[in-house]
């Protein structure tokens, strides 16, 4: 249980991190304005950042199971989803990157 709870909180926080503040700074550095969440997820998803918007939703829904504790009758079910969605998340994570170093190298200039 302990590596499960280790697991799911870590995915949590990263999917905080990635969408919440690692996204939502790159919209804002790029147009000035601080855009409301399924905005950004769009805005990435139209620079193909993003493969589609449904997959930020649902690992959103999953975060929100997480952090909330909503009623879960089968933790093997969240544990398979978490397994699941931790390489999308990894995936965006990598994209999110590569779009703050050309956002980096713009201000550079």
């Amino acid at each position: 249980m302990d590596a499960f709870e280790g697991l799911t909180s870590r995915f949590a926080r990263a999917n905080d991190i990635l969408f919440n503040k690692v996204y939502r700074s790159i919209v804002y550095i790029e147009n000035g304005e601080n855009l409301p969440w399924i905005d950004v997820i769009f805005y990435f998803e139209k620079k193909q950042v993003i493969d589609k918007a449904e997959d930020a939703r649902l690992l959103k829904e999953l975060r929100n199971d997480i952090v909330h504790e909503y009623a879960i009758t089968d933790l093997t079910e969240l544990f398979e989803e978490v397994l699941r969605y931790t390489p999308v998340l990894l995936q965006y994570a990598e994209k999110a990157r590569k779009e703050a170093e050309k956002v980096n190298e713009k201000l550079e200039r």
